[in-house]
């Protein structure tokens, strides 16, 4: 189980990595932005919030927590 678990984090990463590869260079990502260091990024935040809702943090507590992260994604120009 914990083999297709890290397989499939992995493959969603690369996808996430390959997308962001792709608006960077359709400039809706800045040419500053790192795609690999923006998969691992998004991943983290999303399987953190996954854990705290798992724990019972109230919805009002994650929203926060996903608009904390937002202000820190790179923005076109």
């Amino acid at each position: 189980m914990r083999q297709t678990l890290t397989e499939a984090r992995t493959v969603c990463e690369a996808q996430l990595r390959h997308r962001f590869e792709r608006a960077k260079a359709e400039g809706d990502l800045p040419e500053t932005a790192k795609p690999e260091v923006l998969a691992v990024f998004l991943m983290a935040v999303l399987h953190g919030m996954a854990v705290q809702a798992k724990a019972g943090f109230s919805r009002e507590t994650l929203e926060a927590v996903a608009g904390q992260a937002l202000p820190t994604w790179p923005a076109a120009r």
